[in-house]
């Protein structure tokens, strides 16, 4: 009787840590610990409430493509300083009477594309494969570019005979990602 008891203790001990430490950590995680001297902000059951609600509204915005344009072109005109006016939005023009967009979005192509047929996918589908590689061949040059020139300040003079080893490896790594890169954009 005394050890099912204990069984049982531990049992609601481990539950009520869980409950107290874990499920907190689980529901609302914290990258990095607090600095010293922070206070956190309390919030209350209404306040989760109701920014779970606003989160809800701006991803059912989201669908709307014309609300996107729209936010997209006041973001635009507030970067280089112009305003839209009122009815200038509902228009879809600029104040100065240019269209809010350059062109269609990405889903409207897609589904321009889609309605056209396997046809006309294949060429929207390959010229899609076709930006997102140079995209990521572009990063991978910035990459290493950046990385080469990290390693060219690390390198003092006092270090190189130690390091000469790494910097083969590192320069033969170079290399077979440019050939890969290469196979790639073919």
């Amino acid at each position: 009787m005394a050890k099912q008891l204990r069984q049982a203790r531990a049992i609601v001990r481990a539950t009520r840590d869980y409950l107290r430490y874990d499920l907190p950590e689980i529901i609302f995680p914290s990258s990095l610990p607090n600095p010293p001297g922070y206070v956190p902000e309390t919030k209350q059951h209404r306040d989760y409430i109701a920014l779970f609600l606003r989160a809800c509204r701006r991803y059912v915005d989201t669908w709307n493509p014309r609300k996107v344009a729209q936010e997209r072109a006041e973001r635009a005109a507030a970067a280089r300083g112009e305003t839209l006016g009122g009815d200038e939005g509902a228009t879809g023009r600029r104040a100065g009477g240019a269209p809010l967009e350059d062109g269609p979005t990405l889903s409207e192509e897609f589904v321009a594309a889609a309605k056209g047929g396997t046809q006309a996918l294949k060429p929207f589908l390959a010229n899609l494969y076709q930006t997102r590689v140079r995209a990521y061949r572009d990063a991978v040059q910035q990459f290493i570019e950046g990385y080469q020139q990290g390693f060219k300040q690390a390198m003092a003079p006092e270090h190189r005979q130690h390091l000469r080893r790494k910097l083969s490896v590192l320069l033969q790594l170079e290399r077979k990602m440019r050939r890969a890169l290469l196979l790639l954009v073919r």
